[in-house]
């Protein structure tokens, strides 16, 4: 985790940020893309639509978390 920065080459934190970011892209790209698919089905209450809302919110904040992480860490703001 993050309170383990200090003892990890600048370089490795930067990859593990960034790799981070990515998969927060594909899990969001992922929720978009099954939110459709499952809303189109018959038997779908809706409401389903609130959950997936849910999800979305939590992880486009956290990506948004992670990637001023990054460009505090790429400015030497933490380490």
């Amino acid at each position: 985790g993050l309170f383990f920065m200090a003892a990890l080459p600048l370089d490795e934190i930067k990859e593990y940020i960034r790799r981070r970011v990515v998969q927060l892209e594909e899990i969001l790209n992922y929720l978009d893309s099954h939110q459709r698919e499952a809303l189109a089905e018959d038997g779908i209450p809706r409401s389903a639509g609130a959950i997936f809302d849910h999800s979305r919110i939590h992880f486009q904040g956290e990506l948004s978390w992670t990637r001023e992480l990054l460009a505090q860490v790429e400015q030497g703001k933490l380490q």
